[in-house]
């Protein structure tokens, strides 16, 4: 790799220059380090890197301004100052190369985004996250490319493959910066889901462009064979990233809730699907490395206990933290491209302008021309022009460009140049749009929250409060006599806090005239919460198989969603369309094809268990609602009618819930009385459980005894499982 040749040589030259003016008995250890081993300017680098990132972290969350951005300039800064500090001389040996980016940095970040992203709001908004990420970026493509050939000395072809390179977006400044405002959750999707999938169409693009100019031919059937070829890539690296994550998610099982093992495992699978896709099978890595880690994510909230998806999280936080600190300070040292023929600025400035104006171009195009249209799909939730207006202003370029252009071959027609005009755009879109894109923001009035929100929030605050002036209490009788006078003023500020908070809220909940739907709104979502935690609580104690817990999930989800466009009570939700047909399809396929099969017949019963558990897991979530109820509707400012409404709902639906599971185990008796044999026995056993680990918990047994207790009753507990549970 490049970095690590600049850096080899200056260490050899170093050593060289220090072995010539040590003594004889020195040399055997000078001879050491000229051997082919990593030099310590690599080591230093990269630890110096990391602690220019660390200190810029802290500085740049400090003065508020976006940390990615702030790096580029402190790499700029480094550059400079290694001509007059010599400890930093060596940053000027470091900048991009391709393979670092393609199969060092790139991996962590788009695995990292796979894990974390919202599924089930990515496939809602998949048809305009998948227009702009593959039409689109054909299209920005094609415009971008005309105008550098219009306005630039590049030929068709290279300015065609400039297109495909810069047209790559990479938000994530932007999706920070979303974060700290409380964007939309649906704008932080379309921008990230977007920069998500045309990483993978841009690297696509570049090499069928790249095969063209090749070529030399632009023929409607070199067109046609490439958009073929486009689509096997694309499709390809994905089935090979979803198999790959699959069978991580198959062997883990085998780790033991070990969260270093699976946390190694998860590692291996992002590196591996993505090189594998990428350089043996020449698929897409980027979409190989996505798959993997949408598999994952999927699977990982029902396989993997919640203390190891918690470090999985934190781990790949991490590296995403450390790939994107490394990336940014890179580009700041690899700017120093544009500052190779200082007699060429003026000329040089000019072609940047005309590259900025290309891709500005090329963005409004895409945004403002697709998004209209797919408006006016069927059953489209449109995209307001607010949303627009931010898609298209946060369309910042970031490493992969760099990458892909500093990998063309030294001989390219129009390289340097190329070069020049990527950094340029990336440099523009980083410093200008990246640092004003809060201000659009506050102009548009984006950055304000909801009216549930703002309630939302100062009913949290509320209730921490109250929190912290009943644990004063509670600490004062248990532990010490603090000074009454400095206790009394503590109380005051708490007091204080409660009363002005609870006066904000008031104000809130009163100022509108639509205040009953807000509150309504809220007492609503709140109940359908309380019934997903009851679902997530059934689920981890065995009580409902994967599947059933998948369905419940599913649907409660969909109620938040009716809840939030305001169908109060929200009706009825059916299965999951896609699963229930998957699972009726095989189903009546192996009845026809081998009835009298073992397998065949384990599937209708699996199907009949699966109904009486949907049946028992509402009625049980149902009452769970009952039972919070009398706690949230107050601090939800909900009326009596509003609470009686919901209260009738969830009773209703508890008692057909009851009336199904009768009827069910009427119609099937022996695998009900089985169901219910099993989980009258697992809850007595987790009784047993929980009562030796509050033993253990207040030291009233040794713990060697505890464990040893609660190893036996973990292997009953898998023996009475309804299914058997992967938290067990």
């Amino acid at each position: 790799m490049e970095f690590h040749a600049h850096l080899a040589a200056y260490e050899q030259d170093e050593t060289k220059a220090g072995c010539k003016k040590r003594s004889f008995s020195k040399t055997r250890l000078c001879r050491i380090r000229l051997m082919n081993d990593i030099p310590i300017s690599v080591i230093s680098g990269i630890i110096g890197l990391l602690l220019a990132a660390s200190f810029s972290a802290i500085l740049f969350r400090r003065i508020k301004f976006p940390y990615t951005i702030g790096l580029v300039l402190v790499g700029i800064l480094l550059f400079v100052l290694g001509d007059q500090i010599r400890m930093l001389k060596v940053m000027q040996h470091i900048h991009l190369t391709p393979n670092i980016i393609l199969y060092i940095l790139l991996p962590t970040l788009i695995f990292d985004a796979a894990i974390h992203i919202d599924s089930r709001l990515l496939l809602k908004n998949l048809t305009p996250v998948l227009t702009l990420a593959a039409p689109g970026l054909v299209l920005a493509t094609a415009v971008t490319g005309l105008i550098i050939a219009w306005l630039t000395p590049l030929s068709i072809g290279s300015a065609m493959l400039f297109g495909a390179l810069i047209s790559a977006t990479d938000p994530v400044a932007v999706i920070a910066l979303f974060k700290e405002l409380g964007a939309p959750r649906r704008l932080t999707m379309l921008v990230d889901g977007e920069s998500l999938f045309n990483d993978a169409t841009a690297i696509v693009a570049f090499n069928i462009v790249m095969g063209i100019v090749a070529g030399g031919a632009w023929s409607a059937g070199v067109l046609a064979s490439s958009a073929l070829n486009f689509v096997v890539v694309f499709a390809g690296g994905t089935l090979v990233g979803a198999i790959i994550g699959y069978l991580m998610i198959l062997i883990i099982r085998m780790a033991g809730n070990d969260p270093l093992i699976e946390i190694a495992f998860s590692t291996v699978v992002a590196y591996a699907a993505f090189i594998l896709a990428n350089y043996y099978m020449e698929l897409s890595g980027v979409m190989a490395a996505v798959g993997a880690g949408m598999v994952v994510n999927y699977y990982s909230s029902t396989r993997l206990t919640p203390e190891v998806r918690q470090y999985l999280h934190q781990f790949w936080g991490y590296a995403s933290f450390v790939a994107n600190s490394f990336i940014f300070l890179l580009l700041g040292l690899t700017e120093t491209y544009l500052a190779r023929d200082l007699g060429s600025i003026p000329r040089l400035l000019g072609y940047v302008a005309a590259a900025v104006f290309a891709i500005m171009a090329s963005r409004a195009l895409i945004v403002f021309l697709l998004v209209p249209l797919l408006n006016r799909l069927p059953r489209a939730e449109p995209i307001d022009w607010k949303n627009q207006a931010v898609m298209f202003w946060g369309g910042l370029r970031g490493a992969l460009p760099i990458g892909l252009a500093v990998s063309l071959a030294w001989d390219f027609p129009g390289r340097s140049l190329i070069i020049q005009l990527t950094l340029g755009v990336v440099l523009f879109t980083l410093l200008v749009q990246g640092t004003t894109i809060k201000w659009l923001m506050t102009r548009l009035k984006m950055n304000k929250p909801t009216l549930v929100d703002r309630i939302a929030r100062l009913t949290a605050l509320e209730a921490a409060f109250q929190g912290g002036l009943h644990r004063i209490d509670a600490v004062e009788k248990r532990f010490w006599q603090p000074a009454e006078e400095n206790l009394q003023k503590l109380r005051e500020q708490y007091r204080a806090a409660i009363d002005s908070t609870m006066r904000e809220l008031n104000e809130t909940r009163n100022s509108p005239s639509n205040i009953d739907r807000v509150r309504r709104t809220t007492l609503w979502l709140q109940a359908n919460a309380v019934e997903r935690k009851a679902n997530v609580l059934l689920f981890e104690q065995g009580f409902l198989s994967e599947n059933t817990f998948r369905e419940m999930d599913y649907r409660t989800e969909v109620r938040r969603g009716l809840i939030l466009k305001g169908e109060i009570p929200p009706p009825h939700v059916p299965s999951n369309p896609v699963m229930l047909r998957v699972r009726v399809l095989t189903t009546s396929l192996f009845e026809r094809l081998l009835p009298n099969a073992a397998w065949t017949q384990l599937r209708i019963v699996r199907d009949r268990v699966i109904k009486l558990e949907l049946a028992g897991a509402v009625r049980m979530s149902g009452n769970a609602v009952l039972a919070e109820l009398p706690r949230f509707a107050p601090l939800c400012g909900a009326s009596e009618s509003m609470t009686e409404e919901c209260r009738s709902h969830y009773q209703s639906t508890a008692h057909q819930a009851l009336e199904q599971t009768q009827a069910l185990a009427r119609e099937y008796p022996v695998i009900f009385h089985d169901l219910q044999d099993r989980i009258v026995r697992r809850a007595a056993l987790i009784a047993e459980r929980d009562t030796v680990a509050k033993l253990q918990q207040d030291n009233a047994i040794p713990g060697t005894v505890a464990q040893g207790i609660l190893n036996d009753l973990e292997t009953q507990l898998d023996k009475a499982s309804v299914y058997k549970s992967p938290f067990q």
